[in-house]
């Protein structure tokens, strides 16, 4: 219940809602035109520094919240 799956591909999605586990996808170059509309959020990038799109404390919100 406080556990969230973080992958970058559809067949990772895929797994991670065959279990009814939250799933956020960061998207790689070569997957960023698989279809992710069933994830609960998608970013192009985790980040550190200047490219942070997505904090620790999002992400447990995120798994705790739903969709």
């Amino acid at each position: 219940s406080r556990s969230i799956v973080i992958e970058d591909s559809l067949i990772g999605l895929q797994a991670a809602l065959g279990a009814k586990m939250p799933c956020i996808i960061t998207s790689t170059p070569s997957t960023k035109g698989q279809d992710f509309s069933a994830a609960h959020a998608v970013f192009t990038e985790l980040g550190d520094g200047e490219g942070i799109q997505v904090t620790a404390t999002q992400l447990r919100e995120i798994a705790l919240g739903g969709k």
